[in-house]
Parts: structure tokens; sequence; C-alpha cells
């Protein structure tokens, strides 16, 4: 995928898609990934409107995205449940509900 952009296919989001929801090495997105591993246009979340659960979704990108050491295939969406290890090419983040914030904020503080 490298630089481009080439909505609707390979998985990638409907051009109405909220950007800030798009991680990313490009610096204009909300969730940016300053990695040389992540793909300009690398994956995007998802969440129903009706029950507010959130998924993941591969786009084409060149070095795969991950859900808890599990690749995610391009174009497939991944629900994302209260806690959830990803990594996008070499950049590692921790997807955490409201719920699974607490309780890991509360496992850390002393």
């Amino acid at each position: 995928m490298g630089g481009r952009s080439l909505r609707g296919s390979r998985g990638l989001p409907p051009a109405d898609h909220d950007p800030a929801q798009l991680p990313s090495r490009d610096a204009g997105c909300d969730i940016f990934l300053p990695h040389a591993t992540a793909s300009r246009l690398h994956a995007y979340f998802g969440q129903d409107p009706t029950t507010g659960a959130w998924t993941l979704t591969d786009a084409g990108s060149q070095n795969g995205t991950f859900l808890d050491g599990v690749l995610i295939m391009p174009g497939r969406s991944s629900p994302l449940l209260g806690r959830a290890s990803l990594r996008f090419g070499r950049a590692e983040l921790l997807f955490l509900q409201p719920a699974a914030l607490e309780e890991y904020l509360l496992a850390r503080s002393p």
C-alpha cells in the first residue's frame, strides 16, 4: 500500500469515514504512528452506533495489523473487546474500553 490512499479498495474505509479514527504515520491523523513500519493509511477503527462496539480493520497495510498478536487480514473487521494489544507494523498500542481503562489505572496506582 505504501503512501497511496485508494478509497473503496483493499478494505479501505469509505470516503466519508472519520479521519480521526485512522491510525497512520501521516502527522495529520489523530492517531499518529511515528514509525517507519506504519503505512500512511494503516488501518481504521469503526464503532457500531447502536451497540457502541468497536472494530479494527487493516486497510491493506504493508507490514500488517495485529490484534493480541494475531494478524488481521486486510479488509476484515475484528472486534475489539475490553482490552486489546494492537500492533501496526512494529508500532504498539493498547486499546482500552472505559471499564478496562479503570481497571488498568487502578492496578497501576500506589
